[in-house]
C-alpha cells in the first residue's frame, strides 16, 4: 500500500552497488513483499553449438570464452543470487496468513539440469543457470530455519525473444504460464521447479 500499483527502479543486476541502492529505496518505504520475481538471461548466439573438432584454440579465443562464461555467470547466477538474498529480508512472514507463503520466483532453463542428455552446446549459459539452481536451493535451506518461504524456479519455456528467436512461444504465453505456477506455488512452502502447465522438471 506504500507504492503506487506501477512503480520502477532502475536495477543493475550485474552491480552490488546498484541492487544496495534499489533495496534501501524499498527498504526506507518500509515495504512489505509477497512475491519477488528475478527474471534475468543471457546467452550468446555463439554458444548454440558448438564443433569441437574445429574449434580453433588459442590465446585470443580463450580469453573471449572466458569473458564471455564470467558474463553469463553475472547475469543468470551471482546477480539473481544476489537480489534474492537482499529482498528476502523485506518478504511478508506474516503467521496470521495460513493460505499464503511468501514466494521468490526464478526464471531459469531446463537447459541448466543434470537430466538433459539430448544435445549440447551453451556451455556457458547451463553452467551458469545449474549454478543459480544450486545456490537458490542453499538460500532455501537457509530461509525456511525461521520462516515459511517458497522457492519457485520457474522454466518459461522456449520463448520467442531477441535472446532465442526461434522459440515458439510468445512472451504473453509464457508470462501467463509463470503466473499460473506462483499462484499454485503461493501454497507451499517447498523449493520447486515447474515448466509449462506445472509440469515438475526435475534438476
Amino acid at each position: 500500500s506504500n507504492l503506487s500499483p506501477e512503480k520502477t527502479f532502475k536495477l543493475d543486476i550485474t552491480s552490488p552497488s546498484s541492487i544496495e541502492a534499489v533495496f534501501k529505496k524499498f527498504e526506507s518505504l518500509n515495504v512489505s513483499l509477497d512475491t519477488i520475481i528475478i527474471a534475468s538471461g543471457h546467452l550468446k548466439k555463439n554458444e548454440l553449438s558448438v564443433d569441437l573438432n574445429k574449434d580453433e584454440i588459442n590465446r585470443d579465443k580463450l580469453k573471449i570464452q572466458s569473458a564471455e562464461a564470467k558474463t553469463s555467470f553475472e547475469i543468470n547466477a551471482l546477480g539473481p543470487y544476489l537480489v534474492a538474498r537482499a529482498f528476502a529480508k523485506l518478504l511478508r512472514f506474516d503467521r496470521r496468513i495460513k493460505k499464503f507463503v511468501p514466494q521468490i520466483c526464478v526464471l531459469t532453463s531446463s537447459i541448466g539440469t543434470m537430466h538433459n542428455e539430448i544435445y549440447g552446446g551453451m556451455y556457458s549459459y547451463r553452467a551458469s543457470k545449474a549454478a543459480l539452481h544450486a545456490v537458490l536451493m542453499a538460500l532455501y535451506c537457509d530461509l525456511r530455519q525461521k520462516n515459511k518461504v517458497g522457492i519457485l524456479m520457474a522454466g518459461p519455456g522456449s520463448v520467442k525473444t531477441k535472446m532465442n528467436p526461434y522459440g515458439n512461444l510468445s512472451t504473453n504465453q509464457s508470462a501467463n504460464y509463470i503466473i499460473d505456477n506462483i499462484e499454485h506455488a503461493s501454497s507451499s512452502a517447498k523449493f520447486q521447479f515447474l515448466g509449462l502447465k506445472g509440469k515438475r522438471i526435475t534438476w
